[in-house]
């Protein structure tokens, strides 16, 4: 568990790079996110993997901050995971010396404080707590919970388990409601509540995207230029990438 201290000082960095970015304290910023890590020159790269255990990592090499995430995933967990690439770019940057740091993504858990912290700063940077406020007080009233929780991961762009979390982190709903809103069985309840409001479950579901950000040509041409790889080498990877 983060203490108090720790999630003021998480929250305060969020709503900080919010305002910076000009998202401000309640505007969604879901697939942005993606665009975020491009700004910072970092090199991404979206792939989908057959392994639902491996989420994301984010490394450097010579210099180059790399970020990779698997598109096997549901769209709102890679935009949920980008937000954690995110805050370890910004604010781990003395840990990043090792090639390959896996993360766990599992939206306010992790296995160690770091991954804690930068899962909290992802809730807190895409559903920041006065959006919540906002989008709930502008709903009429015959709005239940559950039209709630699925409007909020439409909005928002990231999954269902997420809004349920930061409802409960903010105090709209108990520990125990929120066990019973993650429970396997509510998937399908979240489904048809969709349907009902004319939405798309694209945020439950995987993308499988294939792409790389611009930056990756940048450093192509620069390896080039630099006789660090061959003409058909930068032909070849040049293939591969028109293939994505």
């Amino acid at each position: 568990m983060l203490t108090a201290s720790s999630v003021e000082d998480i929250r305060r960095k969020a709503e900080e790079r919010r305002s910076t970015l000009g998202f401000g304290l309640s505007a969604p910023i879901g697939a942005k996110a993606f665009n975020c890590l491009d700004h910072m020159k970092i090199l991404t790269i979206r792939f989908p993997v057959d392994d639902r255990n491996f989420d994301a990592f984010i490394g450097r090499r010579s210099d180059q901050d790399v970020v990779f995430i698997n598109t096997a995933l549901p769209k709102g967990k890679q935009h949920f995971a980008a937000a954690h690439e995110l805050y370890h770019a910004w604010f781990d940057r003395d840990a990043l010396s090792s090639w390959s740091t896996i993360c766990d993504i599992e939206d306010s858990g992790g296995s160690t404080l770091r991954e804690k912290l930068a899962n909290r700063f992802a809730a807190e940077f895409m559903v920041p707590r006065w959006g919540i406020k906002m989008y709930c007080d502008s709903l009429p009233r015959h709005f239940d919970l559950t039209d709630t929780i699925v409007l909020l991961s439409d909005y928002y762009e990231v999954p269902v388990k997420t809004i349920v979390l930061r409802l409960e982190e903010e105090a709209y709903i108990t520990a125990k409601e929120k066990e019973e809103l993650l429970l396997d069985s509510a998937a399908a309840i979240y489904d048809e509540r969709r349907k009902e409001l004319g939405l798309h479950a694209t945020m439950e579901e995987p993308t499988y995207d294939r792409n790389v950000s611009p930056s990756f040509y940048a450093i192509l041409r620069n390896n080039l230029d630099g006789e660090r790889i061959s003409r058909g080498k930068f032909d070849e990877l040049h293939k591969l990438l028109d293939f994505m």
